[in-house]
């Protein structure tokens, strides 16, 4: 899915090298839109699970960079099963 303005992210959707039983979906884009997605941080290579105090801080870094002019992108991945999700599964992409 290529980057719009409406929904300020684009995804793909690859073969996941390491797992033969499983895709991976790449997403990049608004990290404040990013964020809405995901439930969990990889942190020193462990899933840290995202609760009120970690998007607290989140926004307020996000806030910082925004103010200050800087371009920020945020970067997520999610598995998925091949047995849940065959090829040509149709996806909604505007949730």
């Amino acid at each position: 899915m290529p980057f719009n303005s409406t929904n300020k992210y684009s995804l793909c959707i690859v073969n996941w090298e390491a797992y033969d039983s499983y895709y991976c979906v790449y997403i990049k884009g608004a990290p404040e839109k990013l964020w809405t997605f995901c439930s969990y941080l990889l942190v020193e290579g462990r899933n840290k699970p995202i609760d009120d105090e970690v998007t607290k801080n989140f926004k307020n870094i996000n806030l910082i960079f925004g103010k200050n002019g800087e371009r920020v992108l945020g970067f997520a991945k999610l598995h998925l099963p091949k047995v849940e999700y065959g090829k040509g599964t149709k996806f909604n992409l505007n949730s």
